[in-house]
């Protein structure tokens, strides 16, 4: 028995040829020499006559056969069963049956095992069976060329797949890269925020140790200024940078005489005025050459421009002025009325209010004024339920409890808030503030009585 093997290669390169190699099986002689001269000399046909499967089987062998034109009813095996076979062996090759035989179940057979092209009746008419056996070859070629297609495009599809996976391993590759080195940056820079803030903090140390009334200040502004930015919902960076700001709005008075830094803006002279109104661009000044603080350096130099124009050192105005710019400004004016050491608490309290009122839309925004208004009447409201007393160092008394830290006047730290004053000491406090004042006023609180067993002294 002949063996047929696929010769992929081969049939691929054959079948890009022009002329297409036709087999013709019949086991009658006339029938062949019939079709001998059907298709004699028939342009772009190479055809192959045999009379029997097993020449049919060695033709297929030898070449590369693109139609296949069978008989059915033979003696070796039908045809049906011939290219039932060669379908297994040669699958391209487009198969056509021509018999005589108008049998059904053979007609079946074929179509179902052979998977045959066309069925063809003996007898024939010459044009359409060469028109057939043409529509064949065709369909052959069509076949071909989507296989072909088809095989192009799987390894196309294979290597754009190779060429996705390769860039998806190198984007994941270099996020992970982009991951880290963001990762780094960022502790770099968190470590050069901690590095600069702490050196911040160093610095208003020095700027207290010099003048502790500016220090006690600066640092109320500082506070109360990060609690408003935060009712202004400004970022966390904006925040970071309004305290630093806050702190060192006053360092262009480290100059200034001691007499000029505790006298009231109010009450200066002409001359001293303008040597007042220098100290926004002196502080400015001592930042220079630290990037970090250019926009820190801004907010100071900005903190005494007003909404109208009549601020200073350039009198812009409006939205021009940074908002942080005038937080500072405006707790900068509070802290400073409130702090008159000439008026009562109350009425301090309520001057201030009032003055800061009729800032709205002239020295601020009216929507800061009112953020602010409401800040400090919330905060005094606080104070009036903890009971908090501002008092001087002769009204400290045992059950006192600091609601704020207490300073001297070099800086030192007396006490910390929330420390329950005692007789001995309030009697060190005393003898210190003897030597070393107090900066500013002492905030205390009366310490809650108890509710349950409580015995009054009376």
């Amino acid at each position: 028995m002949t063996t047929l093997t696929e010769e992929p290669q081969r049939e691929q390169a054959e079948a890009t040829q022009s002329t297409a190699e036709v087999l013709f099986l019949d086991d009658e002689a006339p029938v062949l020499r019939a079709l001998q001269r059907v298709f004699h000399n028939e342009a772009g046909l190479h055809c192959h006559f045999v009379g029997s499967p097993k020449e049919a089987l060695e033709t297929l062998s030898a070449h590369c056969i693109d139609v296949i034109v069978s008989d059915h009813r033979m003696p070796q095996m039908t045809g049906a069963e011939f290219l039932a076979r060669v379908k297994e062996k040669r699958p391209r090759a487009v198969r056509l049956m021509l018999t005589g035989q108008a049998d059904l179940a053979a007609v079946q057979k074929a179509v179902n095992d052979g998977e045959i092209y066309r069925f063809l009746l003996k007898p024939w008419k010459d044009e359409e069976l060469r028109l057939a056996v043409r529509q064949a070859v065709e369909y052959g070629r069509l076949h071909d060329e989507n296989r072909r297609l088809l095989v192009l495009t799987q390894q196309q599809n294979a290597r754009l797949e190779a060429a996705n996976n390769e860039l998806e391993e190198q984007v994941q590759a270099r996020t992970t890269q982009l991951a880290d080195a963001l990762y780094t940056a960022r502790a770099l820079n968190e470590q050069l925020e901690d590095a600069l803030y702490s050196s911040t903090k160093v610095f208003f140390t020095l700027i207290q140790s010099a003048r502790p009334e500016l220090g006690s200040h600066s640092r109320r502004v500082a506070e109360h200024a990060v609690e408003i930015g935060k009712l202004c919902k400004l970022g966390r960076q904006e925040i970071r940078d309004l305290e630093i700001a806050a702190l060192l709005h006053d360092g262009g008075k480290l100059g200034f005489p001691i007499f000029l830094v505790e006298k009231h803006a109010a009450d200066y002279s002409r001359e001293e005025l303008d040597l007042y109104k220098t100290h926004p661009q002196s502080g400015t000044d001592y930042l220079k050459g630290i990037s970090y603080y250019d926009r820190i350096a801004t907010i100071i130099q900005q903190h005494h421009e007003r909404y109208n124009g009549s601020g200073f050192p350039t009198g812009q105005k409006g939205l021009s002025t940074l908002t942080e710019s005038y937080i500072v400004g405006i707790v900068d004016a509070y802290d400073h009325l409130i702090m008159r050491p000439s008026r009562s608490p109350e009425f301090a309290f309520q001057f201030a209010c009032q003055t800061i009122a009729e800032m709205a839309d002239q020295d601020f925004p009216s929507r800061l004024v009112q953020i602010t208004l409401d800040y400090i009447n919330r905060m005094n409201d606080r104070r009036a339920n903890d009971n908090i007393l501002r008092i001087g160092p002769s009204d400290l008394a045992p059950n006192y409890i600091l609601a704020r830290d207490l300073y001297t006047m070099t800086g030192s730290l007396l006490a910390a808030s929330g420390t329950c004053l005692t007789a001995q000491n309030i009697a060190r406090i005393r003898a210190i503030v003897r030597l070393d004042p107090a900066a500013g006023e002492i905030w205390v609180m009366r310490k809650p009585r108890r509710q349950e067993g409580h015995v009054d002294p009376a």
